[in-house]
Order: structure tokens, then sequence, then C-alpha cells
């Protein structure tokens, strides 16, 4: 783990355009036939999925849950459960995938806070009483008994042999889990909602010129989209409340600014979120 926090710092510097960056990889050699499309809650995943399945004729492949895919390369002493992974198992879970694209989507952290304190996707109702609440206090999430993944995944950091201390760490080492699926797969791409939303077309042209895939002849935008209650929704660019100034304080001396600005994203006063609202 420690060698891939170098390898984020590192690279934090050279982040290209809008789609071509150093995280993306592909094999010449394999045919891409599915992809797995993986990031938080509230981070755009319904839109890209809709968008690439509009543009290409490919499947999406059955492979983890979206938003909690287990934790990888842990140490054998800090496994406690079955959603953290040794290295061997890591291997193991990737294996036969070479022919799967998998894409990380990333979101802009003021934005994927409020979308995610406006609708807090499997979080205990103690953390949903204020928005100070939900970026400060300890961490919990609630799952479903079918899928006890999710709870496992959310309520341990095994990087740190204890709970999450707020949402902004649960952040932090869930971006860089999804940014170690890398190292394991032969495909991958790491890209940003917001170059997505505001970039369509060439992010499928991308796409397909990159990964060496067939895109259908028209172009389809995505317009609308299968919402969280299975309705169809029309997509629309959200605007958000602004945080007070305790608020904003406390999410720039909390998050990580060294893995933000390795993904694009760069630390914004209470000024800068009134400017994006207008």
């Amino acid at each position: 783990m420690k060698r891939f926090l170098l390898l984020v710092f590192v690279l934090a510097t050279t982040i290209g355009n809008a789609f071509d960056n150093q995280y993306n990889k592909h094999d010449p050699d394999t045919k891409i036939s599915s992809f797995f499309l993986m990031g938080e809650r509230c981070s755009g995943t319904k839109f890209v999925n809709s968008l690439i399945s509009r543009n290409f004729n490919i499947e999406k492949a059955k492979f983890s849950h979206k938003h909690f895919i287990p934790w990888l390369n842990v140490s054998k002493s800090d496994k406690i459960n079955s959603s953290q992974l040794t290295n061997s198992e890591t291997i193991q879970l990737f294996k036969n995938t070479e022919h799967v694209l998998f894409i990380f989507l990333v979101r802009d952290p003021y934005d994927w806070l409020r979308s995610f304190y406006q609708k807090p996707h499997h979080v205990k109702n103690d953390l949903k009483k204020n928005f100070s609440t939900f970026i400060s206090h300890n961490w919990e999430c609630y799952g479903h008994q079918s899928n006890p993944e999710i709870t496992e995944v959310d309520n341990w950091n095994p990087w740190k042999g204890r709970k999450f201390k707020n949402v902004l760490e649960l952040r932090k080492y869930k971006n860089l889990n999804f940014m170690q699926v890398s190292s394991f797969v032969k495909n991958y791409l790491l890209v940003r909602y917001e170059d997505v939303r505001d970039n369509q077309e060439e992010f499928i042209e991308f796409i397909a010129s990159f990964y060496s895939m067939e895109k259908n002849e028209e172009f389809k935008p995505t317009l609308t989209y299968v919402g969280f209650k299975e309705n169809n929704q029309e997509f629309k660019i959200s605007e958000y409340f602004i945080p007070d100034l305790k608020q904003v304080l406390h999410i720039n001396r909390s998050m990580d600014w060294n893995i933000e600005r390795a993904l694009g994203y760069f630390e914004k006063s209470r000024l800068d979120l009134a400017h994006d609202n207008r």
C-alpha cells in the first residue's frame, strides 16, 4: 500500500488533458468485450453507464458491486473479513479479466459530498441529521442482509485497523482502492465525472481510439437515465447549497489533497463554491 501511495504522489503532477492520463492502460493484444464501471455513490455511475451502453455494443461485466469492491492487497495480519483480500486473493479475483475494461469514475469532492448528503444511500440515520454531522462524525454504513459486503467494506478501514473517522477519510481510502485496480488488470481507465458530463462525444471517441473499440455509427448523448428508483429521469446539472465557512474549513483541513490533486481536483474556498453556483 505504501508503494502505491508513493506512485500516486509521483503522478500527481502528470495528469494530462480531460481523458488522457498516465493511469490509463490498454493491452493491445486483448479485445475488450465488456466493461465494469466503479466509483463511489453519487459519482455519476448511472449517467456514464448509460452513455457507454448507448454508444458501444458491449456488455456490463458481472464482477462486483460497483460502489463496494473488496479491499485489495490487504496483509494477512490485517484481514478480518471476506471483503478484504490478500495479495494472492486479489490476483485470483482479477484472473481471466483481460477482456474487461475497468473504469474508475471520480467526482469533484465538494459536489460529491453535497450530492451524497442529499442522497445518502446506505448511510446510518444518525449521519443524516445535518451537513456538519455528515462530514465530521465517525462513518457508519447501513447495508442489506442480501449484500453484507456493503457494510463490511464501508465499516472498517483495513489500512488503519479501525472504523473510518468520517466520510472524507472514507473517500480517500476507497479512491485509493479503486486506483489500485490498475495494478492487477490489463485495461483500465480513470476518468472524472465532470469531464464526461461536459464532453460526452469526446469521451466516446477517446474510448474507441485508446482501447481499439468499435463504437456505434451514430453518437447518442445521455439525456435521460434510469434513476435510483428505476424510473427514467431527465439528466440535468445539479446545483447545490453552499456550505458555511466552518464546514468548508473542515473539508479543506480533512481532505487528503495529495490524492485529490492526483485525481485533478484542488482546494476551493467558500467564495469559489458560491461562484460555481452562478
